[in-house]
């Protein structure tokens, strides 16, 4: 591609930036830009480009695999290359690469007897953060307009796909700063949607779908708000699931759903709740794009 440079005054220059370029980075008029000279050449990138980050942790005894995979995931979606782990004894060689594998884009590249090099494979596309996103809100609208025909088995499999995104997705926000001043509401639309469908999956386990299918509707426009990043709409789905959340409070109500709903009531009010955090960030994304 061919810029040509236009004299600035008396001692510098100016090239313009290709405008699908300027857009597909979110930039704006007075946004900062990074330049890098290597030889001959000069790069420009939207962001700053750091180093690789990586981590060694020496454990002092060898901990659980659900606490090694939470100090794993915290990394991972800090935006760190290489973990190292090192154990005080033998490392759980065949569970770690079991573990590692519930990470998109996590390789073991080496390994001794008492150590373990982890390292990311993953690109920083911020197209791809958006990809994520949408197939997250996917994943939720499927479950919940299929309650009553996915099996346990099923359930659980989304849920732990679901997991796998979420981190993934995570990592990609964090390093793209996708969103740009929204970057945490789009971090908590991510946790809040795999929050959801791990509820769903526990709706699905417990054969008992009557009362939460009534909220679905409510996720079906939201996510249609989201996809058209309609903030009108968004605000109407809010305000519905405020009112709904009011009636649903009234002790009389809530005698009547323990009654008739006995397993699924503690359900529907905690996906009532996740629907409104949801709907409240979704209001924020949607907002910066009109």
């Amino acid at each position: 591609m061919q810029r040509k440079i236009i004299p600035q005054g008396k001692g510098g220059a100016t090239i313009s930036l290709p405008i699908d370029w300027v857009r597909k980075h979110n930039l704006k008029a007075g946004d900062s830009v990074y330049l890098e000279e290597e030889r001959d050449a000069l790069f420009i990138t939207s962001t700053f480009r750091k180093k690789e980050k990586s981590k060694e942790i020496l454990f002092t005894h060898t901990p659980s695999l659900q606490k090694i995979r939470t100090i794993v995931a915290s990394l991972y979606k800090a935006g760190y290359t290489q973990i190292t782990l090192t154990f005080p004894e033998e490392a759980p060689h065949a569970d770690l690469a079991t573990l590692i594998s519930t990470f998109t884009g996590l390789e073991i590249i080496s390994q001794t007897p008492r150590q373990v090099v982890i390292h990311s494979f993953l690109t920083q596309d911020p197209q791809e953060t958006e990809q994520l996103i949408t197939k997250l809100f996917h994943t939720v609208h499927y479950l919940f307009s299929h309650l009553s025909t996915i099996d346990t088995e099923e359930g659980n499999a989304y849920k732990i796909n679901t997991r796998k995104v979420r981190d993934h997705c995570l990592r990609l926000i964090h390093t793209t700063k996708h969103g740009g001043d929204v970057t945490y509401d789009y971090y908590d639309i991510v946790t809040t949607l795999e929050k959801i469908t791990t509820e769903l999956a526990r709706v699905i386990q417990h054969k008992t779908c009557s009362l939460v299918s009534t909220l679905f509707p409510h996720f079906d426009n939201l996510y249609t708000a989201y996809l058209k990043k309609d903030s009108e709409k968004s605000m109407e789905v809010y305000d519905t699931l405020q009112r709904i959340r009011e009636k649903d409070n009234k002790r009389m109500q809530r005698k009547t759903y323990a009654k008739k709903y006995p397993v699924e009531v503690g359900f529907y009010y905690i996906l009532e709740e996740r629907l409104l955090q949801l709907a409240s960030r979704v209001i924020s994304t949607t907002l910066q794009k009109t």
